[in-house]
Order: C-alpha cells, then sequence, then structure tokens
C-alpha cells in the first residue's frame, strides 16, 4: 500500500471493513484479489471476525499480517461487527465488503475517484456479479407495503404499475451484464459492496444493530437519503459476489427466521407497527400457500425475457 504523508488530512483514502463468519476459503481469496489491486492506493482493511470456528483468525494473521483484526468472542451479526470496525476506521471513505466478494483491478479506485468528484453522494455501489456470470440487483426503490410483500397479490400489482408506487426494482438496467459509462441516482444499493462517505454515515448514523442480518443496507441508505445525502449505482465497474457463503451455513430455518424478523422490524421502523405485522404475517401466509400450491409455468414477462437473453 502507498506510504501515507504525516502533514495529509487524511491518512487513509479508504478503509475497508469485512465481516467474517467461518469464510476462511473464500475471505482469503477476497483478500488477496483486494490488497493486489489497491496497491498504488492508501487504503487499510480492517476484518471483524465473529468467532469463526474454522481458523478464519489464524489464515489473517499469518497470510495478511497488514489487515487490522478483531475476533469477536461471540457473533455480533453484521450491523454489529460491520459498526466495530466502523469505530477503527480512519478513512475518508468506508468500504463495506462481503467476505465472499472478489474486487475488480479497478473498482475501488473507480469508486473513490466517483466519490471525490461527486460531493453530495453520501454512497455509492457498483454492478455485482454471480460467478456464473448473471448479475445481481445491485440497486432498487425503498421498500413499501407493497413492494414488502413480494409475492402475490402485490407482486402482480408491481408488474402492472412497474415503475410506480408499488416497484421495486428500476427496471432492469441494474442487473445488466454489460458495463456502462452511467452513473444512477437510486434509493437503496446492495450492502455487500458499497462505499460511504465518513461524514453522510456520521449525520445518518451507524448501522441500527436492532437488524441483525438483513434490510442494514435498506435501512442505511433511507436514513442516508433523509439527512439530503444521494445514494448513486455506478455502471462503469463491477465485483464478483459468490453469494450468501456465510449465511447460507446457518441452515435454512434460522435463516428464514431472522430475515422475517429483520423485515417485520424496517416496516415496523418506517410505516408502523400495525404495518410492519401486517407485512410478516401476510409474507408468511404466502409462503405456506405456495408450499401446498401446484407450480405454475413462468410467463413470459418482460422481467423474465430479458433474465433470459444475459444468460444466453
Amino acid at each position: 500500500m502507498k506510504a501515507i504523508g504525516p502533514n495529509q488530512r487524511w491518512r487513509v483514502d479508504v478503509s475497508v471493513i469485512i465481516v467474517s463468519y467461518n469464510t476462511k476459503d473464500v475471505l482469503k481469496e477476497s483478500l488477496t484479489a483486494l490488497l493486489t489491486s489497491v496497491r498504488s492506493q492508501r487504503v487499510e482493511v480492517i476484518v471483524v471476525d465473529n468467532a469463526s470456528t474454522d481458523s478464519t483468525t489464524t489464515m489473517i494473521e499469518r497470510d495478511f499480517p497488514q489487515v487490522k483484526l478483531i475476533s469477536n468472542r461471540a457473533n455480533r451479526y453484521y450491523a454489529g461487527a460491520n459498526n466495530q470496525g466502523l469505530k477503527q476506521a480512519k478513512g475518508k471513505y468506508l468500504l463495506i465488503m462481503n467476505p465472499d466478494v472478489i474486487v475488480a483491478p479497478d473498482t475501488v479506485k473507480v469508486l473513490n475517484d466517483f466519490m471525490d468528484s461527486h460531493p453530495g453522494a453520501g454512497a455509492t455501489g457498483c454492478v455485482q456479479r454471480m460467478s456464473s456470470g448473471s448479475v445481481w440487483e445491485s440497486c432498487w426503490k425503498l421498500p413499501n407495503p407493497l413492494s414488502g410483500l413480494n409475492a402475490p397479490p402485490a407482486d402482480n400489482l408491481t408488474r402492472i404499475l412497474d415503475s410506480t408506487i408499488a416497484s421495486s426494482d428500476y427496471i432492469e438496467w441494474d442487473k445488466m451484464s454489460t458495463l456502462n459509462p452511467r452513473q444512477y441516482s437510486v434509493d437503496a444499493l446492495l450492502g455487500s459492496f458499497i462505499m460511504l462517505r465518513r461524514e453522510a454515515l456520521e449525520t445518518a448514523g451507524f448501522f441500527d444493530e436492532s437488524f441483525r442480518l438483513f434490510f442494514t443496507d435498506d435501512d442505511l441508505c433511507h436514513r442516508l437519503l433523509k439527512a439530503g445525502w444521494k445514494n448513486y449505482f455506478i455502471g462503469s465497474t463491477y465485483v464478483i459476489h459468490l453469494s450468501g457463503t456465510a449465511t447460507l451455513k446457518m441452515g435454512p430455518r434460522l435463516y428464514r427466521a431472522i430475515w422475517t424478523c429483520d423485515r417485520v422490524r424496517y416496516f415496523t421502523k418506517y410505516y408502523g407497527l400495525p404495518i410492519g405485522l401486517f407485512v410478516g404475517i401476510t409474507k408468511v401466509l404466502v409462503d405456506m400457500a405456495n408450499m401446498i400450491r401446484p407450480v405454475r409455468p413462468v410467463r413470459n414477462t418482460r422481467k423474465n425475457v430479458m433474465r433470459k437473453k444475459q444468460n444466453t
């Protein structure tokens, strides 16, 4: 990493915070790619380990001595562990990154340069590809009670209204596999790779630790917008997101339980307890109905056609 002059206001341009939980192998790959890509930048890397049992901390101490390691005795989950790293970070910009994300050679620099040239940007993200070449939904409109149901009849209503209040996406341009030079002002960004401006985070507040794993990105982006900052999606660079390496190890029951609780918590926070409970209970009932009803053929909606084209 580039040497840091003592008289410079920011000793570090970007602080990268990675929360790990039994992700030793993918984390090693992730750190190798990251440290290689930021050799010409003033970057610090902080890994917060949530009491892993797979020798993650031993691997970091042995193979990456330049990485600052925070070892928790208990699992503080996503929000709590990220806040630990954020409080230790010294950078002008703060990059939240999942342990299963592999950066491209220019990714961190592109986002850094964009933040430098857009002082009103509170957060920025980029294209997130899967290892298969498909693309994650990397940004979306903030959830509302209609999009929050994410199932019929609300899902059908979403398709009909498309870009109105029920919609939760950006008409596919955020999921196109071809990079483009445009930047888009958006509501929310996928939290597995998101760069934050320090001043914006101090204004909006750190991660809400009442959320354990999910809806943390929606909540933070919501608060950034309310504080007067803008969130941007950058289409000219990408990362590879290997998907849920840590969360998949929890098992489906625990995963769904935490997801449902965080979902109710989000809608309660912004729409009140009655709406929060309605969204949560309705979603559970719809999921139960989907388990017993016969599978219907997938309709060739505009979204499905575009996804098929991307995968061919």
